[in-house]
């Protein structure tokens, strides 16, 4: 029979030590979520910087601190890459590739069977990003003058490609 399972997203992290935790940070949240009880935790590159978190050492470790506490690791965010993936800019779009390619690799060192992709809009179409809290959504838009909408869809459908 199955039973009930509940999981926590990189959100629980974050909102214990901001975007600026270190490995032990992550540690302490292993310990905790398995104190209260969650049989999941979906670890997520937000930033350039935590990229350094996921070495193939330290994605040893996750997953056996993963076993250590009873806790899966079915889902990698790569969040970081999204922004880079939806660019205009061709160069962009090929480090958000090679952001995703790192992404996977991780995903897969951590036993991850859902790579998770956030849904990101074009960052050169975006005139104000909203103020709630860091990454929040884009509030306003504009086309800028030379960009064509096909030129979007194009970048787009090359990225998905």
């Amino acid at each position: 029979m199955d039973k009930n399972q509940i999981g926590a997203t990189a959100a629980y992290a974050f909102a214990h030590f901001g975007v600026k935790g270190g490995y032990e940070d992550y540690v302490g949240c292993f310990r905790r979520l398995a104190e209260l009880g969650f049989t999941a935790f979906n670890l997520e590159i937000l930033e350039d910087e935590h990229a350094a978190l996921f070495s193939p050492e330290r994605v040893k470790q996750f997953r056996a601190l993963g076993k250590q506490y009873g806790i899966r690791l079915p889902i990698f965010t790569t969040y970081y890459a999204e922004n880079d993936l939806v660019s205009l800019n061709p160069e962009r779009r090929r480090q958000g590739l090679e952001k995703f390619r790192f992404s996977v690799e991780v995903a897969a060192g951590l036993g991850s069977t859902i790579m998770n992709l956030a849904s990101e809009f074009t960052p050169e179409l975006v005139k104000e990003y909203r103020p709630e809290y860091v990454h929040s959504p884009a509030g306003r838009f504009a086309i800028p003058q030379g960009v064509s909408w096909q030129s979007i869809w194009d970048a787009q459908v090359e990225v998905m490609g």
